[in-house]
């Protein structure tokens, strides 16, 4: 078990394949790497955040203005 730890925690070092790897290309450093337990979690909210802020940003993001039309269901001006 500490074998195992050992190379997860160094996956770089004992040369683990980038497809093996939890982070792919991050966004902000391009790297592959490892990550784990809270750190894990601070990078999911922290891609979840940004891809809210982009899709908030683009043209093709839904008015706020339109209403649903009751009969079809879909978007009404």
């Amino acid at each position: 078990l500490k074998q195992l730890m050992t190379v997860v925690a160094n996956s770089r070092r004992f040369k683990v394949s980038d497809w093996f790897l939890n982070r792919k290309k991050d966004y902000k450093d391009g790297r592959f790497s490892q990550v784990f337990s809270n750190t894990l979690n601070m990078k999911l909210r922290d891609d979840l955040k940004r891809l809210k802020e982009i899709r908030a940003d683009s043209p093709s993001a839904p008015s706020k203005k339109l209403t649903s039309d009751p009969v079809v269901g879909g978007p009404t001006n």
